[in-house]
């Protein structure tokens, strides 16, 4: 966008850059927006715009060399700041589009310069809360990845217990000596027999 003050019009406006590589919905590495090409001046229908919004409607050179309006994600233009414009034909366009589709844009009034600058301010502040609230994603996750490996790294031990089945005690040998059932029973038969031996020698001396 040239200065081109000889029909001494101009207006305060919001401008921005498209930016230039960026990955799109499908993850593929893009080059600006669909009808703009990265690093393209646009200037932004920002006067009414609802914050809320994901595109906003600009004013540019498309991808074939022409004037054109289109509506762009927000987050693809970068560098967005306010400045006087004075090129004829986006003064035009902007005049058509206040005249015939009630579109309001900023002028020249002390009150327009005032709004481009807040505009500005409350885009940029809404995008450092955005990048703040992604870095605090992005350092939460990455905790929580750290963290569960180190749970996993040192496993409790196992004891194994083996236990044998069927394994014979071994035999003690008992201090005490071993009496036998029929012991008694041979004592009582030798002493009748000795009995009887001596009756019989009495009776023999008799």
């Amino acid at each position: 966008m040239k200065k081109d003050n000889s029909f001494g019009i101009w207006r305060f406006c919001v401008i921005g850059t498209i930016i230039r590589e960026h990955l799109d919905e499908t993850g593929a590495l893009t080059d600006g927006s669909e009808s703009f090409p990265g690093g393209t001046l646009v200037v932004l229908g920002g006067k009414g715009w609802d914050f809320s919004e994901e595109v906003i409607g600009v004013i540019g050179v498309d991808r074939y060399g022409q004037l054109a309006l289109d509506y762009v994600p927000i987050q693809f233009i970068e560098r967005i700041r306010c400045k006087r414009v004075y090129n004829p034909g986006i003064l035009i366009r902007i005049d058509q589009l206040e005249c015939l589709e009630d579109w309001p844009w900023w002028d020249q009034d002390n009150n327009d310069y005032l709004e481009t600058k807040a505009f500005v301010k409350k885009i940029t502040s809404m995008r450092a809360e955005q990048e703040q609230a992604e870095s605090s994603d992005s350092t939460s996750s990455d905790d929580s990845e750290t963290v569960l490996p180190m749970l996993s790294e040192a496993p409790p031990k196992t004891i194994h217990i083996v236990i044998r089945q069927n394994e014979k005690k071994p035999e003690t040998k008992s201090s005490t000596p071993t009496v036998k059932a029929n012991q008694g029973s041979e004592h009582e038969e030798n002493s009748g027999r000795l009995k009887k031996w001596f009756r019989l020698l009495k009776r023999s001396k008799s």
